[in-house]
């Protein structure tokens, strides 16, 4: 049990790092081999397959003037190898940055196209934006409310891209103001 655990655990690893290196059709396989002197020889043969890259990275859906924000916010690029757990992580950046845009409604999905015989695979983050909601007022209640103007301060400083924050005089409620384009 001991040596197919080990053996179980050495494919995964190996399968994981070429997978990770853009082989997305990589398979791992091992046999073990009887000797002549009753011993056993474990033989690991590794089939990386076609080395998959990001060809073109598009943002359809996106306002005019986001694409740039979503490129840097994903922090892939055309050229580097197509790791799918890269990609994933990739699209929870660009829904928390237009959610921090206060589009809490976006939504945001991956589609991978046809591989070109070089292996390029051309990616695209579909955005639907949704609408933008603004923080209208704050009021903290219980235990918190003490502590109300610092929660309010510390709110205010979640300020993201062109939206403007400020604080209404002599009031405790918040209000910011967002563009919508």
């Amino acid at each position: 049990a001991g040596l197919a655990a080990g053996l179980m655990v050495l494919g995964r690893t190996l399968l994981d790092r070429c997978r990770g290196a853009g082989h997305v059709a990589c398979q791992v396989e091992h046999r073990i081999v009887a000797t002549a002197a009753g011993q056993a020889r474990v033989e690991v043969v590794v089939q990386p397959g076609p080395l998959r890259r990001i060809g073109a990275l598009s943002f359809p859906g996106a306002r005019p003037g986001a694409t740039a924000e979503l490129r840097a916010a994903t922090g892939l690029a055309v050229g580097q190898p197509l790791v799918h757990g890269e990609v994933d992580a990739a699209l929870g950046r660009g829904l928390a940055l237009l959610h921090a845009g206060g589009r809490l409604d976006a939504q945001v999905k991956s589609v991978l196209g046809v591989p070109a015989a070089d292996g390029a695979v051309p990616l695209r983050f579909e955005i639907e934006e949704g609408r933008v909601y603004t923080l209208a007022g704050l009021h903290v209640t219980g235990h918190a409310a003490a502590q109300e103007q610092r929660i309010l301060a510390e709110v205010l400083k979640l300020r993201v891209g062109r939206g403007s924050c400020h604080r209404i005089p002599r009031s405790p409620a918040a209000r910011c103001r967002r563009r919508s384009g």
